[in-house]
């Protein structure tokens, strides 16, 4: 199931978007979930009616360059040279052969090229892709499912989520009528810029989750999003309430063994939540944790440090190892010169020579 995202498609839909009185609409509906079912019904709406979701056949052999535009051409072709045609056989001909070249060369620039500069496995999987060579690793559940734990896909399905909820059984969860004390502290406010940033950084080529916001109209549209968004993430805060597609997460039971004997052990779950509940996370960490809890790291914590990394831990290695060696007496002499044009790997080739000539000594 796809949708056409030709460019006349995709601008059809920003300019629908763009006459949405936001402002107006959610104003009128104070609370968070009414406000994001607003927003989730109007893009599902201008997407369904721009561009319906329609199925495409794809065959196992079929290159990955291989278009759906191309296939129709393939298949005009193909019916005017049936029916005896041949002055549009010969222009769809040339058509197809042009679309052909097309296809690959956009392929190239935008799955091969990139790779030159990569893993030699990675350049590897994909010209064995583009060749057609490739076979497919990923295997049916149920096709390595030990024979004590084969049966129908509802029970299946029941006994994995039992054994996935089992780590909650102790936990119950807040009714709705559980509200936090905001008295003595102030919430979270965030700006249209700020979720601009947030929506750019978008991947378009993720899953979108369970809100059915898909991450590329997000992204493609976020100037004309960030403001009806803001509104929700605000609500939310001032409320301290979160929607409740935000709590929902389609999870994936992935092997961690070549076959499944114990569903508690032999299985992951890999969950995916809605990309707006991550966006909101992002904030609430960035707002509320990180000024509490950074200050109170040690300073000599480099790993999972905004800002930190293992330059900074090399450094601090060194500093430690030079400073417990000098002026102990097993030394004579230290004199190590900075030069702050040079690159850290040349400081750290002279650390590592006084470091020797220490031991030496």
């Amino acid at each position: 199931m796809s949708r056409d995202k030709r460019p006349s498609k995709v601008n059809s839909v920003g300019r629908f978007l763009l006459e949405i009185p936001w402002s107006s609409l959610l104003e009128a509906h104070p609370s968070c979930e009414s406000k994001l079912t607003i927003l989730t019904d109007i893009i599902n709406f201008g997407l369904d009616t721009i561009m319906p979701v329609r199925s495409i056949k794809i065959h196992e052999s079929d290159r990955p360059w291989i278009s759906t535009q191309f296939k129709q051409l393939v298949k005009r072709r193909q019916q005017a040279f049936a029916s005896g045609n041949t002055p549009l056989f010969k222009i769809l001909r040339n058509k197809v052969n042009r679309e052909r070249k097309r296809c690959r060369k956009l392929y190239y620039e935008n799955k091969v090229k990139d790779l030159q500069n990569s893993k030699p496995r990675d350049w590897w999987r994909e010209v064995k892709q583009l060749c057609g060579n490739s076979k497919s690793s990923v295997r049916d559940l149920l096709s390595i499912l030990h024979s004590d734990l084969v049966s129908d896909e509802a029970t299946l399905a029941n006994n994995i989520n039992q054994a996935f909820t089992s780590v909650m059984s102790d936990y119950s969860p807040l009714t709705e009528h559980v509200h936090v004390n905001m008295a003595d502290d102030m919430p979270i406010d965030v700006c249209e810029l700020s979720v601009l940033r947030k929506l750019r950084q978008i991947s378009p080529t993720c899953a979108g989750g369970p809100d059915e916001l898909p991450n590329w109209v997000l992204r493609e549209y976020a100037e004309i999003l960030s403001a009806p968004i803001a509104s929700i993430l605000n609500a939310s805060f001032s409320e301290s309430m979160v929607p409740k597609v935000w709590k929902i997460a389609n999870v994936v039971p992935l092997p961690k063994t070549a076959t499944v004997v114990d569903i508690n052990k032999d299985l992951r779950p890999i969950s995916l939540t809605s990309t707006l509940s991550k966006i909101a996370e992002d904030f609430i960490i960035e707002k509320a944790l990180k000024p509490v809890v950074l200050p109170a790291i040690d300073p000599a914590q480099f790993g999972f440090i905004p800002g930190s990394c293992t330059t900074f831990a090399l450094i601090s290695m060194f500093h430690h190892w030079l400073h417990a060696t000098d002026g102990t007496g097993s030394t004579h002499e230290s004199e190590i010169y900075y030069a702050c044009d040079h690159r850290l790997g040349e400081k750290t080739n002279r650390l590592t020579e006084t470091s020797r000539r220490f031991a030496a000594r």
